[in-house]
């Protein structure tokens, strides 16, 4: 879509569009499973342009597909697998032209479309289902790149279904009834069932014992969007899981996954966790089956069972605009891959990506062509299979792990003073950025600590993903202690989230006119860009502003968007708003906070534990050595070594009784730092700056934190290398 003025119209410009999508463009197509079905239809039967394959030797995949669909729309279905089903359809043309309507050769050629609404609990009724359509209307930017401005789903859950969760559905027939009316008492030899979960009503237990008692030699393929719903149980108890494939999560789902944090080419201590947990649920020990990650974009996680290896891919050349799916190609890929490929796990994945990369390339230049494409065979796309159609080989960043070694390491980095030892070189390191591995620049061990910034993080993301056209702000208050880098999490967080940060702290403010301006320079720097996405960070929020508080002043921008100046309305646009505040007052009988509180979107995020578990404490000892440390390499970048008595004496500082900002003032005060080394004899001279006896566990002994290695133990004077 462009913009349009036209001399008959009486909307508005901004809100007039014009297709430029050519008479014989193709605007019609599968997404989702039927996408992935398609794909594996079209797989050595036909070319990129659509036209039959010819060889005998040519391994075909024969599609049986289940699904709910409206009754009278089974033929159409069929006949979108054909390679000239989308010419000429478009809304230039009000009925489905008649040459696309049989299907009967489709049949032939190995494709059975089978509706499963006839056998649901009210079959005369069955007519209620409907065959899902999405509209995505996307207009070309200055750049050339894709935006959607708007997306509509037409789809009618029956009433049966559950309203909150509607992931099952009334399948009250048994098995003899199933085989009887799916595949009139026939079924097909089956080698693979390849799933696409949508939660939109498919899925069931009962179905899957059917297809498994039906189908017991076939390995199962499964992408399930909304989590891992319980059916999947059913087929990991009977290890025929070959591919358990998780594509990016929906935003209503944010919060059952972590961050990954691949932004520093690791995965995080979360996202190991995460997988290992998955790994132990669904597959034996020695199963050869394959998980696949895919956190966002092109990048993927791959965990293979026969070696037990982690791979990661991030491809330089993702260019492309987020908005064009991709999920459903690369899992249909895969899934091809595997079935004809016996080789190398890598290479399948490598090709893999570049399959799919190809595909979203040209899926986005027939998009943006319009007019331009005048020829419909340009719209089919690569193979996903054959490298026949000139894809250069893959081209991003590909990093290995050992899947045990991997997660040793994070261990280490969560005991034993973060301390690992590597065999190879028979050095003893310290990695920095361990302890940064959900935002960079924030330490987060502790798992209070983490939840709550992965919260802030999922906030943040959610905001910015729902928001092409911005409706209401997204707020939150966070709480901690005084010098813990409240600050500095939120301003890494909107870098790495890639929106405009906007600071303010009460008590640099004199007088309510003060907050006035705080909100003018918002409102205008919102008006510099209308498609910037801005966070909002309001520091020291429990601050008094002429002895009251002022939670007040803050309540119609949060709850309307407006303030008022001078007496004169004044409006806010949607955007991020992040309080901050320490604990110390009885924030419930603070004036207008229960109010403040109220249109907060997501509440309070409290970042500190007041009753820690041993664990907990354990952690925020930790915490304080990658402080201290961190602090240093900033003030010393060249810094390289550091002594080990050194870290064991930030371990030995009571967090209940020393402040952050205490350490960080310590740290600062390093003197006669050389040879890019840290010891003891660098500590701050001064006694103002020296900590009390009471402030340092001296019980604490190096043998305590250190027990966990064995044949390389180190000792107070063992120098460690920093990463």
């Amino acid at each position: 879509m462009t913009s349009h003025r036209s001399k008959t119209s009486t909307e508005p410009v901004g809100s007039h569009y014009r297709s430029i999508v050519d008479r014989e463009g193709a605007v019609f197509g599968f997404c989702g499973a039927g996408r992935v079905a398609r794909a594996l239809f079209w797989i050595n039967r036909y070319d990129r342009k659509g036209r039959m394959k010819e060889g005998t030797n040519l391994e075909k995949i024969n599609i049986h597909g289940l699904g709910l669909w409206a009754d009278g729309d089974t033929n159409r279905l069929t006949t979108l697998f054909k390679p000239d089903s989308t010419g000429e359809d478009n809304p230039y043309t009000l009925t489905v032209q008649d040459s696309m309507q049989n299907s009967d050769d489709l049949i032939s050629e190995g494709l059975s479309l089978h509706n499963l609404s006839s056998i649901l609990e009210n079959r005369k009724n069955h007519n209620n289902y409907s065959t899902t359509r999405v509209y995505r209307i996307f207009r070309t930017l200055e750049d050339g790149t894709l935006d959607l401005i708007q997306r509509i789903d037409w789809e009618s859950p029956p009433a049966s279904f559950n309203k909150v969760n509607y992931r099952e559905w009334p399948l009250k027939c048994d098995f003899e009834d199933f085989k009887t009316v799916i595949f009139n008492d026939e079924p097909p030899e089956i080698d693979a069932i390849v799933v696409k979960c949508l939660a939109k009503g498919v899925m069931s237990k009962k179905l899957v014992k059917y297809l498994l008692k039906l189908f017991p030699k076939a390995d199962w393929y499964i992408s399930s969007k909304h989590g891992l719903p319980d059916w999947i149980n059913l087929v990991s108890d009977s290890e025929k899981i070959k591919l358990l494939f998780l594509p990016p999560i929906p935003i209503g789902d944010l919060d059952e996954v972590p961050e990954w944090n691949i932004d520093m080419d690791e995965i995080s201590y979360d996202a190991i966790s995460y997988l290992d947990k998955i790994k132990d649920k669904y597959f034996q020990k020695d199963q050869n089956s394959y998980m696949v990650e895919m956190p966002h974009g092109l990048t993927v996680i791959a965990l293979y069972y026969n070696n037990c290896a982690l791979k990661h891919f991030n491809p330089q050349y993702d260019y492309l605009s987020g908005r064009i799916g991709k999920a459903s190609v690369f899992f249909a890929s895969l899934v091809s891959n595997i079935l004809f490929d016996k080789g190398d796990f890598n290479q399948i994945l490598c090709r893999t990506l570049s399959k799919t990369y190809a595909w979203r390339k040209n899926e986005e230049q027939r998009l943006i062509g319009g007019a331009e494409i005048q020829n419909i065979e340009t719209n089919y796309g690569p193979d996903l299979l054959n490298n026949d159609n000139g894809i250069k080989e893959f081209q991003g960043n590909i990093k290995v792990f050992d899947w045990e070694k991997t997660k040793e390491v994070w261990d280490k980095s969560r005991d034993d003073l973060g301390v690992a030892y590597n065999e190879e070189n028979e050095e003893f390191h310290f990695d920095i950025w361990r302890g940064q591995s959900i935002i960079e620049d924030y330490i987060a061990l502790t798992e209070t600590r983490r939840k709550a910034v992965t919260k802030l993080c999922k906030m943040s993301k959610a905001h910015i993903n729902t928001q092409t056209i911005p409706i209401a702000s997204t707020s939150c208050m966070i709480i901690d202690e005084p010098g813990r880098g409240k600050t500095t999490l939120v301003r890494s967080l909107a870098a790495k989230q890639g929106i405009n940060f906007l600071p303010f702290n009460i008590t640099d403010m004199v007088e309510k006119k003060d907050i006035i301006k705080c909100f003018d320079e918002i409102a205008n720097t919102q008006a510099s860009n209308r498609n910037e996405i801005i966070m909002v960070f309001i520091d020291d929020i429990n601050a008094k502003l002429d002895s009251e508080n002022v939670y007040k002043y803050f309540l119609s921008p949060l709850e309307g968007g407006v303030y008022k100046r001078s007496g004169m309305r004044c409006s806010i646009d949607p955007c991020i708003w992040v309080f901050a505040g320490t604990r110390g007052e009885n924030l419930k009988q603070a004036d207008k906070f229960p109010d403040f509180n109220s249109r907060l979107s997501h509440g309070i995020i409290n970042l500190i534990n007041d009753n820690p578990s041993q664990q907990e404490t354990d952690l925020q000892r930790l915490e304080q050595v990658y402080i201290a440390i961190s602090k240093l390499r900033n003030v010393y970048k060249d810094l390289r070594y550091i002594y080990l008595n050194v870290l064991l004496f930030f371990y030995r500082l009571k967090p209940e009784r020393v402040s952050m900002r205490k350490i960080i003032n310590y740290v600062n005060n390093f003197d006669d730092v050389q040879n890019a080394t840290i010891h003891e004899r660098n500590f701050p001279k001064s006694t103002d700056l020296k900590f009390k006896k009471d402030d340092i566990d001296e019980t604490i002994k190096l043998k305590d934190v250190t027990k966990t290695f064995k044949n390389s133990s180190p000792s107070s004077e063992t120098k460690i290398r920093l990463y």
